[in-house]
């Protein structure tokens, strides 16, 4: 396990929200004739097509880093419990180096230097 920041990822950050969730729909279809309505749904779907693709991109992003970050957490917790074992005189460590820092003032921040290595 590394210190860098550089390997860290924040899953909250990897992409800001995506706040344009309006999905466009032809709302004038009682003034136009059925065969022009239908066409302008066909229209609208299409153009929804790539703001899907980008939304199922975004989220597998997301996803990805979750899931580093979840694997992150289960090997720091697999070396602290082979730390233990083996007699290490801080096993915690591998675990508090892959929590997040504990910002000043927040009741963690005076106990035993919590807040990993971040």
């Amino acid at each position: 396990m590394t210190n860098e920041q550089s390997d860290r990822i924040d899953p909250c950050e990897v992409i800001p929200p995506n706040n344009n969730d309006s999905i466009s729909r032809p709302t004038d279809s009682g003034t136009r004739p059925p065969g022009e309505v239908a066409e302008l749904g066909a229209v609208a779907a299409v153009a929804e097509l790539a703001d899907l693709a980008a939304r199922v991109d975004r989220l597998e992003t997301i996803l990805a880093a979750y899931r580093r970050v979840y694997a992150d957490l289960v090997a720091a917790c697999r070396a602290a419990l082979t730390a233990h074992a083996d007699g290490e005189p801080d096993p915690l460590w591998y675990l508090r180096d892959q929590l997040p820092v504990v910002p000043p003032g927040h009741p963690l921040s005076e106990t035993r230097g919590a807040g990993g290595g971040r």
